[in-house]
């Protein structure tokens, strides 16, 4: 006899090794309207990470809610990319820090979603359109921190992840039935 059982399954591209928990995040999102009226043209990330990159770092701080005192963890200076008006990054957030924890529980609970970018602007690389009240940005002089927040101005600005999956009336194998791992494609 067959035994069936249905459940929600939910899943998020995080990866765990020791204190540190890995995962994807779209830092920015090209020529979308943010809640502070500006918008990063595409490739505008380009010249902050070559900076990064000649800078000789090894990680781009990841802090919460931008706060200075909070820092949770970085983001791998060769994880960092943009392409095709995503602004990319690998977060690498820190366990053996208390907010870290915190940060990670509230990740998992899906109330923390949003990421923002604190950057830095050349005036000779900003347009603003008075007509529409909108400030557009053509290049980002310094990428200085990335941090997870309550509500980012970016609403495209967000942790990926492989999104939830409903499976109905998955059958299940008796409990004396013998595991072949190599057919659990």
């Amino acid at each position: 006899m067959n035994k069936q059982i249905s459940f929600l399954f939910s899943s998020k591209s995080l990866s765990r090794s020791g204190d540190i928990v890995s995962f994807n995040v779209i830092a920015s999102k090209a020529n979308v309207m943010t809640s502070h009226g500006i918008v990063f043209r595409e490739n505008s990330f380009k010249p902050a990470i070559k900076a990064l990159k000649s800078k000789g770092r090894e990680n781009l701080l990841m802090l919460f809610q931008h706060n200075d005192m909070m820092p949770i963890g970085g983001f791998p200076i060769d994880s960092i990319k943009e392409k095709n008006g995503d602004l990319t990054m690998k977060a690498n957030l820190n366990l053996a820090v208390e907010k870290g924890r915190e940060v990670y529980a509230l990740i998992q609970q899906g109330v923390l979603t949003d990421i923002s970018v604190g950057v830095v602007f050349n005036s000779d690389d900003l347009e603003f359109d008075e007509k529409s009240d909108t400030i557009f940005v053509n290049a980002v002089e310094a990428l200085v921190e990335t941090s997870i927040v309550g509500s980012g101005s970016n609403p495209q600005a967000t942790i990926t992840s492989f999104g939830t999956v409903s499976f109905q009336d998955l059958p299940v194998a008796p409990e004396d039935y013998e595991w072949d791992s190599i057919s659990a494609i």
